[in-house]
């Protein structure tokens, strides 16, 4: 089993290399950034509520989540997606919620992608938009017409509120724009997450991460640089961004340049990279897992209803200790609960697993002919099984705050 956990290793390893050598040559002309142009339509005009953020009270009364397992309502599937939606025309949205007015004002981007009718069809996103939603509004201050949600589960509303590779990063515009000092704003992605070669050499271990839109297969991927451009670099001071990656590979998807690492005696510390900060405004990113590796969308946490793992426990610290606790606080929760997952198998956990997996035998064919194509066949069977993980979120920012000092910024 050592000799062929070695060769699996380093199957995938040369599939994976070819794979992204193959989607560079086919995709990176569709990859390549073209100008960015945020909405200038939405509407403008309503109000945010005066005064400071109103601090955490305890409930008299369990959490209206019902023990956490989903918002009063829980999310049910509505209609899937057409499966023309994707060629239509885009056009500007012009639905939004105002902007919000006045001092410390709140904007909130929500977005779940379940993949409605793939094969890497996930159940958790939209539970997840659901209770972020709920407890956003509740608990931490958001006026309910400040959060755009994106859901691929729900097309009521028409394409402009499906997180398609455009709408989301005019969305992303749209909750940058007119920034202020005292703003906070809220970005979180549930959905795949996978990895992509990078061109530039900047990534340490060689490849972006990356979020995959529902429309992802015909209009790519969104790279962890793309993010950062559109997010971090351009953060002016005063501002502050939390973002929480539910996905796969999510580590250090907005290319920050501090990440939280433990010392042998639990203790944190900041590690840090090249990577280029914001222009004044301070981030602070919750990835889910570490870059290489899974996330869970499971049951297992809430008991009756499909969550993303990060997701459930960022709302249960928040639930029980408060918007007024330590980032460490936050952090130290959601590693000792997703440590209650265990080491899992966790199927569908990566398109870009996936994609290395069927791989396989069509590398190894063209490498070791027919007794390759055999081998590779054999070993994508056996890698498809799913690997042995422990999930372990991970805190990034574009400055070394004292985690265990500073309190929750949202």
């Amino acid at each position: 089993m050592g000799k062929l956990s070695k060769l699996l290793a380093k199957a995938e390893q040369l599939a994976k290399t070819e794979l992204d050598k193959l989607m560079a040559d086919q995709g990176g002309k569709q990859q390549q950034q073209q100008a960015y142009q945020a909405p200038v339509v939405y509407q403008q005009g309503a109000a945010a509520p005066q005064g400071p953020r109103p601090f955490f009270t305890p409930p008299p009364s369990p959490p209206p989540y019902g023990g956490m397992a989903a918002p009063p309502q829980a999310h049910r599937p509505n209609t899937p997606p057409p499966a023309h939606y994707q060629q239509q025309q885009y056009t500007a949205p012009t639905t939004y919620s105002p902007s919000p007015t006045g001092p410390g004002r709140r904007k909130a981007l929500l977005i779940g992608c379940t993949y409605q009718g793939t094969r890497s069809q996930l159940r958790g996103p939209g539970n997840d938009v659901n209770c972020l939603r709920y407890l956003l509004t509740t608990k931490l201050g958001f006026p309910p017409s400040s959060i755009v949600v994106l859901r691929d589960d729900d097309v009521s509303k028409g394409r402009e509120f499906l997180p398609c590779r455009d709408v989301i990063m005019r969305a992303i515009g749209w909750l940058v724009s007119d920034l202020r000092q005292g703003d906070s704003l809220f970005f979180s992605f549930s959905g795949h997450g996978s990895q992509l070669r990078d061109p530039t050499g900047e990534e340490e271990d060689g490849f972006d991460e990356t979020i995959l839109p529902t429309d992802h297969k015909q209009a790519g991927q969104i790279r962890d640089t793309e993010l950062a451009r559109a997010i971090v670099h351009r953060l002016p001071a005063g501002v502050v961004v939390h973002a929480l990656f539910d996905s796969c590979h999510s580590g250090t998807m907005m290319d920050l340049p501090y990440e939280t690492k433990w010392d042998r005696s639990g203790q944190p510390y900041w590690r840090r990279n090249n990577m280029r900060g914001t222009s004044g405004g301070t981030v602070i990113q919750l990835g889910a897992c570490d870059d290489k590796a899974t996330a869970a969308d499971t049951a297992k946490l809430s008991a009756t209803a499909y969550t993303g793992a990060a997701t459930y426990t960022f709302i249960q610290a928040i639930e029980k200790y408060g918007p007024s606790q330590t980032y460490a606080s936050l952090l130290a929760h959601m590693t000792e609960a997703l440590a209650g997952l265990g080491k899992s198998s966790v199927q569908n956990a990566s398109a870009g697993s996936s994609a290395v997996a069927a791989g396989l035998p069509l590398v190894m064919g063209a490498v070791l002919g027919p007794l390759g194509l055999v081998a590779g066949a054999q070993l994508a069977a056996f890698s498809s099984m799913g690997r042995m993980t422990e999930q372990k979120p991970v805190l990034c920012c574009d400055k070394p705050i004292d985690i265990t000092r500073t309190r929750l910024m949202i």
